[in-house]
């Protein structure tokens, strides 16, 4: 830390008690989520990794936009929230762009587009399920591989 500068602390930005605060700490560390898996995502395809990567990666971008619905739904569900929006001018075709694409929750594009991907990347499904043996299924005409480095001592499973 450069000398005359003081730490600003979180307490410092974000009010835990205000719901505006909790509201812009929400939204800023869903862009920085959405930023660092894009980045990751963009960085294996740029440079040609093994698919398993790149899938891995994909996944993580697709958990994060859809886990993006919880900051648009709350200018909906909390009236001091949509009243700050509702003074950021600039914002407005931003908030309609995404208000168009995740709302209603439930049958939002996002969720129609994403959520299948979504539920497989953040929970495992169980064995006996009826989920498990569907994936399996549908993924039957897919290309399995087990990649073996003999240096590094490691497996990876592609399917």
């Amino acid at each position: 830390m450069e000398s005359g500068t003081e730490d600003v602390l979180v307490a410092d930005l974000f009010d835990p008690d205000d719901l505006v605060s909790q509201w812009v700490f929400a939204l800023t560390a869903t862009v920085e989520d959405l930023s660092i898996a894009e980045s990751l995502f963009k960085n294996a395809l740029d440079n040609d990794a093994a698919a398993l990567l790149t899938g891995y990666h994909y996944r993580q971008l697709i958990a994060r936009l859809y886990e993006a619905e919880r900051v648009v739904l709350a200018i909906d569900q909390h009236q001091d929230v949509r009243d700050f929006v509702s003074e950021q001018a600039d914002a407005q075709p931003a908030i309609e762009f995404l208000r168009d694409a995740y709302l209603p929750l439930h049958t939002s594009k996002v969720r129609e587009t994403f959520g299948y991907t979504r539920h497989r990347t953040v929970h495992h499904s169980q064995v006996g399920s009826c989920e498990l043996r569907d994936s399996l299924a549908q993924a039957g005409d897919q290309r399995a591989r087990i990649l073996v480095d003999h240096d590094r001592q490691t497996l990876h499973y592609e399917w």
